[in-house]
């Protein structure tokens, strides 16, 4: 009968042991080098973590982006500038009493066209710009142009205001220009 007990207690100091375990933050960043708009390739090996937060900081320290699922799908944003960023991961036990984090470093090189908007008339002068229906930015408050570079590759660009809707499809190169009419 003791060697009963003996063999239950150490059962129950062995899964409580197990159970107090913290989550192990862990996970692999297949590629080292991505463009602005690209999927981040994450393959999330963490244990026991119940929630997560990733975070993609800039070398400054600057949160540029996050999300809180276990796998998530995460596009860099289009507007990304090059440089060295980190992806952080922070798994947590269910309650948040426990933590730990993983950090992968990831180079962004993005080779670049340009977008020039350019508004017809004075009652447009104030409108949005969307790549790939992603805001990237709004017009100044004067008739004018708006200017931006964009990465690579085909595009559909949309510029809207209260008045008006206009989208079309262009291929960006490396140094060209593209000229939407508003």
């Amino acid at each position: 009968m003791k060697n009963y007990y003996v063999a239950l207690s150490g059962a129950f100091v062995l899964l409580f042991l197990f159970a107090c375990k913290k989550p192990e933050a862990s996970f692999d960043l297949m590629k080292y080098e991505y463009s602005a708009g690209d999927l981040l390739e994450i393959d999330n090996e963490s244990l026991r973590g119940k929630v997560f937060q990733w975070d993609i900081v800039s070398e400054s320290g600057v949160l540029v982006q996050s999300a809180k699922e276990k796998n998530p799908l995460i596009y860099l944003d289009l507007m990304l500038a090059n440089g060295m960023y980190s992806l952080r991961l922070v798994a947590r036990s269910k309650n948040g009493n426990r933590a730990t984090i993983d950090e992968k470093s990831f180079k962004v090189k993005t080779n670049r066209g340009s977008l020039q908007v350019i508004s017809q008339n004075a009652a447009d002068n104030e409108y949005e710009v969307y790549v790939d229906n992603q805001l990237i930015g709004k017009s100044q408050s004067y008739p004018g142009t708006f200017l931006a570079s964009i990465p690579v590759g085909l595009r559909t660009i949309k510029v809207v205001n209260s008045n008006k809707v206009v989208t079309e499809s262009a291929t960006f190169t490396t140094n060209g220009l593209v000229t939407v009419n508003f």
